[in-house]
């Protein structure tokens, strides 16, 4: 089929606004097909079953169709057919059709904005399926808001961050990008599209290794009754176990830890053993590192530090620091290097990063070689306990009063009706 042989059927029926594709069919027959609805199913049939070669039977189509000096009218009505037509094909050929299309209609891509945003979502389809992920995410993001009044935003950049953060992908700076785009569409958005913004700022942050802020997200989404199942619940859970035994070792880690061994499901989890050994500060043994290492298959958690260790090996040894300061006033470098199976060098060098830090009070004495620890007091210790317990209850109030609002306000009059001292 030659452009000359589409240019002639399409202006002889241009005036009657009835759009022709005849394949195989003399110029004779020509009028009485002319009389009849045009039926674009037939078109688009021909095409795909082109002997020669389908995608230059649809780039020829598509080229005419889309000449700026004709009506869009026959172009939109084939386009939809087209869409609906290929549904039925294979990954294979509706990738290639997409892929043809979307080229030829590049360059009016105003004029049929409607039916481009509808390709680039129908090829995305079949980019996830087939498991090319940052492709799929790729066309979604080109996606323009003016042509996609039928499809939810929200959606779509939700469904750019899943894409960026499936396996082997695992982008979390593009993911993030998204998400932060996600951000400022989240006013109104569904039970279900606050669970996937969640749980991907969860997994952004796992990624990104900040691995408490991480933990801390996990631990809320396994604590949320409203929005998520009991089985992913306890997957939260294990991730905000995980997350917070990798997390840089301090104060901050040891009340969440605490938060964490305290939750009565944690007992059940398969690392609560390393977790009750972190929550006493005792120091982990060399074999616990590996046999917790082991558990942790997801590839980002396998990386090197600078120093040549995994993350899992890092964070132990930070861990086992804070625990032996707990046991020594001061200890000489080499001792410490011993005790951590390191140098004493790099002993030194991880205490230095650690007080510069404020995760470790201690001062080191560079000229005798040791660390003198400096150690709370328990008055200080108590009235940090205090705090914690009093932000614990102010959560689990808060959590009420946007659960039952109603409730919480009667409750609240009543308690300060009786608490009102007698006139």
């Amino acid at each position: 089929m030659t452009p000359g042989r589409i240019d002639e059927l399409i202006r002889e029926s241009w005036n009657r606004l009835e759009f022709l594709f005849v394949l195989n069919i003399g110029i004779s027959d020509i009028p009485e097909i002319i009389d009849s609805p045009p039926d674009y199913s037939v078109w688009v049939n021909a095409i795909i079953n082109d002997p020669d070669s389908p995608t230059n039977a649809l780039r020829t189509t598509l080229n005419a169709l889309s000449d700026e000096n004709r009506s869009q009218i026959f172009a939109r009505q084939f386009l939809e057919q087209f869409r609906h037509d290929i549904r039925n094909l294979n990954n294979d050929q509706v990738q290639v059709f997409c892929e043809v299309a979307l080229e030829c209609l590049q360059v009016r891509t105003i004029s049929f904005e409607h039916h481009v945003n509808a390709l680039k979502i129908q090829l995305t389809h079949v980019y996830e399926q087939t498991g090319q992920f940052v492709k799929a995410a790729e066309t979604l993001n080109t996606i323009t808001a003016a042509g996609c009044e039928d499809v939810n935003r929200l959606d779509i950049y939700l469904q750019i961050v899943k894409l960026y953060l499936r396996d082997p992908v695992n982008d979390p700076v593009k993911a993030e990008n998204a998400l932060n785009r996600a951000t400022a569409f989240l006013n109104g958005a569904t039970e279900d599209q606050k669970l996937v913004y969640q749980v991907s700022h969860a997994k952004i942050l796992d990624l990104k290794q900040k691995f408490l802020d991480a933990a801390a997200k996990y631990f809320q989404l396994s604590v949320d009754l409203n929005i998520i199942a009991e089985e992913e619940r306890s997957k939260c859970l294990l991730k905000a176990i995980n997350c917070a035994i990798l997390s840089p070792a301090g104060k901050n880690r040891t009340r969440l830890i605490s938060a964490i061994y305290k939750d009565s499901r944690a007992s059940q989890m398969l690392t609560f053993g390393l977790l009750k050994k972190v929550f006493m500060q005792q120091i982990i043994a060399e074999k616990e590192i590996h046999a917790f290492s082991s558990l942790l298959s997801e590839k980002h958690y396998q990386e090197k530090t600078s120093e040549g260790w995994t993350l899992v090996e890092k964070a132990m040894k930070e861990h086992n620091i804070l625990a032996i300061s707990l046991l020594y006033k001061s200890i000489f470098f080499r001792d410490l290097g011993r005790l951590l199976n390191i140098p004493d060098r790099q002993a030194e060098k991880m205490v230095a990063t650690m007080i510069l830090e404020k995760r470790l009070s201690a001062e080191l004495d560079q000229v005798d070689e040791y660390i003198r620890f400096e150690h709370e007091s328990q008055e200080v210790v108590w009235n940090e306990s205090i705090r914690d317990t009093c932000n614990s209850l102010q959560n689990i109030v808060d959590k009420i009063q946007r659960k039952h609002p109603v409730w919480f306000e009667k409750t609240q009059r009543l308690v300060n009706t009786r608490s009102s001292p007698p006139v």
